[in-house]
């Protein structure tokens, strides 16, 4: 299904904790060095990198758990002696899920000749920090950030995260072996990535797979789904999909509420906080992801077992996906000639062609168009834990 050239080497839910967010939320506007990502030892060389999460705002509860995947990445390699010697020193600003905030921390770590900056997790920010970067010619790794148009800003922004585009047909396709005929999509229209998947994506699936669809978007502060979920039930469907940051657990409750019992799916944002806090209400909900704690390949283990020994807590899919992208940038960083903004340039490139295998993904490839793969799975919640159902 997935028509990307591996080109990696094959080696193989979501919330933050209020530890987290206070470390973050406390820093000032510029910044603090080696927040939770291993301060250099005295006398070692460092290289200051800046982390700039979404904190706080809409995004934030994502961002954050994120966050704390790439402050891992970053002190498993200071432990082990850094990048040739060098140390990498995180400072971290929180862009507050503002795009005019994301894009003055960009512009600030341009003026302070930064040699890459690694983003989470908000399309909008990442699409305000983007042409900085170019014009720049300062790399930017954005993890999750799935927005189209993000890459078009040139050679010097990447993206870590595949694409939620790319793993949802792994659903649509479970959908119609299911036997499912109409689908009704509710997703977040202020969100460019459901947006994008909401409004186009689900009803090429559609088109591919046979089933209608009914889609509604409403914004992510929106706080009273009644009125729009009875609308989309109106067109009768076997398979309800939620494609939203927030309400992922009051679309179900007010689902059942109106007697639907069809497939209800979701995405990487329905979590598993969310899902153990609606009891038997979440029961059977499915949603496609690239990972998953009981993933079974080396480089995956380890990291939920780093995870949890670090932070008391299994991983989600947030916190690998920041783990990922800082490991892309480590292995540019390892690729390049020199540690400048255009050494590192370089050695993404490298990164382009090679892929990487110490993912907790177990692996990520890029395609001839730049855009990440990795592989993809649809879980399945119930009774209290989740299962692997399918894989690609």
């Amino acid at each position: 299904m997935n028509t990307a050239t591996r080109k990696g080497r094959s080696k193989s839910i979501a919330t933050a904790a209020a530890s987290a967010l206070a470390v973050v939320v406390a820093l000032s506007a510029c910044g603090a060095p080696g927040a939770d990502g291993g301060a250099p030892a005295e006398g070692a060389s460092s290289l200051t990198i800046p982390l700039v999460f979404d904190a706080t705002g809409a995004a934030g509860p994502f961002a954050s758990e994120a966050l704390r995947g790439a402050q891992l990445a970053i002190t498993e390699v200071n432990e082990a002696g850094g990048i040739d010697g060098t140390l990498i020193e995180p400072v971290v600003t929180d862009s507050g899920s503002d795009p005019q905030q994301a894009a003055a921390a960009m512009n600030r770590a341009v003026r302070d000749n930064a040699p890459v900056v690694l983003y989470g997790s908000g399309s909008n920010m990442a699409l305000a920090m983007a042409p900085i970067a170019q014009q720049a010619s300062t790399p930017l790794i954005a993890v999750q950030s799935g927005a189209p148009g993000l890459l078009e800003n040139g050679e010097y922004v990447y993206r870590s995260t595949p694409q939620q585009v790319l793993f949802h047909e792994l659903q649509a396709q479970y959908l119609a072996e299911q036997g499912v005929e109409r689908v009704a999509v509710l997703y977040n229209s202020d969100n460019e990535t459901y947006n994008e998947l909401g409004s186009e994506g689900y009803a090429a699936f559609g088109e591919e797979y046979g089933f209608s669809v009914e889609s509604e978007g409403i914004m992510t502060a929106d706080s009273d789904v009644s009125t729009v979920t009875s609308l989309l039930l109106e067109s009768e469907p076997d398979a309800f999909v939620m494609l939203l940051q927030s309400n992922n657990n009051t679309v179900p409750e007010r689902l059942r509420q109106l007697g639907f019992e069809g497939i209800i799916a979701g995405s990487i944002s329905i979590g598993v906080p969310t899902l153990t806090a609606m009891g038997d209400l979440a029961n059977g909900i499915v949603w496609p992801d690239t990972f998953a704690y009981d993933i079974e390949c080396e480089s995956g283990s380890a990291f939920v077992e780093a995870y949890e020994a670090e932070y008391g807590e299994l991983p989600g899919s947030l916190g690998a996906s920041g783990y990922d992208g800082a490991r892309m940038m480590i292995e540019g960083m390892r690729n390049a000639p020199s540690l400048d903004a255009e050494g590192i340039q370089q050695g993404l490139q490298t990164v382009l062609e090679s892929g990487f295998d110490e993912a907790a993904t177990c692996e990520v490839w890029f395609d001839e168009e730049r855009n990440p793969h990795s592989p993809a799975r649809l879980l399945q919640w119930q009774d209290g834990a989740f299962s692997t159902i399918a894989t690609e």
